[in-house]
């Protein structure tokens, strides 16, 4: 594009309409959202049984549940998405 055109992303959000398209990405998108909380809910529920059946101690699995969360910043990090990220 030129130097002379330039659009506003905000003018054409708002004037966007509620299309049919706009709604199956908005529940898909919820939907996401919903099942990625999912694994942190079941766990408690599934980690006695799953201790039970791996022979682990309370300690080493307590461990093991806890650091997921430090695996999420390398995994952005190493993201292939055409946007870079900006600090």
């Amino acid at each position: 594009m030129g130097s002379g055109s330039e659009i506003d992303v905000g003018r054409v959000i708002d004037d966007a309409k509620l299309n049919k398209v706009s709604v199956t990405v908005i529940v898909l998108c919820g939907l996401i959202m919903l099942m990625d909380g999912y694994d942190y809910g079941i766990i408690s529920v599934a980690a006695p049984m799953i201790r039970k059946e791996w022979n682990v101690g309370t300690e080493a699995f307590g461990t093991a549940v806890s650091s997921v969360p430090a695996s999420f910043p390398p995994g952005l990090s190493s993201s292939t998405s055409p946007i870079p990220l900006k600090a």
